[in-house]
C-alpha cells in the first residue's frame, strides 16, 4: 500500500448525478474489445465497464451486485405502488 491508498479506501463516493428511472434506457456496446453497459434517462448517461484493475471475477461480481440491487429497487417501487410513484 502506498501513502495515498488508505485515504482512497476510506473516502465516501462522490455523487456525480442522478438518473430518472421513469425514462431509463440501457444498452450494451463493445468498446476496444471490452463489453460496456450504458444507462441513460435522456438527459444523463452512465457508463459501466470492467475497469482497468482487478479481475474478471471482480467485474462479474460487481455486475451481479448492480443487477441484484436494481431488482430490489424495482420491487420496492412496485410495493409502494402508484399512490407514491405517480
Amino acid at each position: 500500500m502506498q501513502a495515498g491508498d488508505a485515504a482512497v479506501e476510506t473516502a465516501e463516493p462522490v455523487r456525480i448525478g442522478s438518473l430518472d428511472v421513469r425514462g431509463a434506457r440501457a444498452r450494451i456496446e463493445f468498446v476496444d474489445d471490452d463489453v460496456v453497459m450504458f444507462v441513460h434517462d435522456g438527459d444523463s448517461e452512465i457508463e459501466f465497464s470492467s475497469g482497468l484493475g482487478g479481475t474478471w471475477r471482480d467485474a462479474i461480481a460487481g455486475a451481479h451486485e448492480i443487477a441484484a440491487v436494481a431488482l430490489m429497487f424495482a420491487e420496492e417501487l412496485g410495493r409502494r405502488g402508484p399512490r407514491r410513484c405517480g
